[in-house]
């Protein structure tokens, strides 16, 4: 499920503030719409209709793909630089939070018996965001064609 909620941001230039939608995480198959607002650069962005000034609003953004199995975190470049955010993750890149939240919906009982945590690849770019979704599409997709194609049966003479 996509989650975003309302904010209300003033503008870096004039002050002008304006509610924003703050988009947390993406889910794409049930939430096609904020998929493509994402290609579009649509989410998370400040527009202000006052001065023009427009910007990413610098938040994290979880990006989730069920049918192609994978997951994608985008992180503003800037929290490199706070030592909590780099503490978060072990030596080999593995987000410490993520772990534990699988761990938990699974003492919950909310994540089936012997499924796996899905590890997010993390990016600092949005641009890189979605050239990672267009990567992971292409990949699954033409696999999925080469699994067809051999699985049809041949025309016959």
């Amino acid at each position: 499920m996509s989650v975003h909620r309302d904010e209300e941001i003033a503008c870096p230039r004039c002050g002008k503030t304006q509610t924003v939608k703050i988009w947390e995480s993406i889910d794409a198959d049930p939430d096609p719409e904020a998929r493509a607002a994402l290609f579009e650069a649509k989410i998370n962005r400040f527009d202000c209709p006052s001065c023009d000034f427009d910007a990413l609003v610098p938040v994290p953004l979880l990006y989730h793909d069920r049918r192609r199995q994978f997951v994608v975190q985008f992180f503003p470049f800037g929290l490199l630089d706070e030592r909590d955010f780099v503490d978060r993750f072990t030596a080999d890149g593995r987000d410490r939070q993520v772990a534990e939240a699988f761990t938990r919906a699974q003492a919950a009982r909310k994540i089936p018996p012997g499924a796996e945590a899905a590890e997010p690849h993390v990016v600092f770019d949005m641009a890189e965001l979605v050239r990672y979704v267009l990567f992971r599409e292409r990949v699954f997709d033409a696999h999925v064609e080469d699994v067809t194609a051999h699985t049809q049966p041949k025309p016959e003479n």
